[in-house]
């Protein structure tokens, strides 16, 4: 898991509304002690199959902590 090596755990949040298309919010947060990449990512997916939209806010998250990763360096 390319989060977890830069040191940030992921956790999923449903975000469904009323019209009923599935809406997932990805959150990644640094783990370890304070980094020079931000603390925390926000991200979102939807999608009406459940799984594709929980693919794109990883997806999307997971790029935003990478691309943060590597400006830092």
């Amino acid at each position: 898991d390319r989060a977890a090596l830069a040191g940030y755990r992921v956790a999923l949040f449903d975000a469904t509304n009323d019209f009923q298309v599935p809406a997932v919010i990805a959150v990644a947060l640094h783990r370890g002690e304070p980094a020079t990449a931000p603390g925390a990512f926000v991200a979102a997916g939807s999608h009406h199959h459940p799984r594709a939209a929980i693919r794109s806010a990883v997806a999307e998250v997971v790029t935003n902590v990478v691309n943060a990763v590597h400006r830092h360096r």
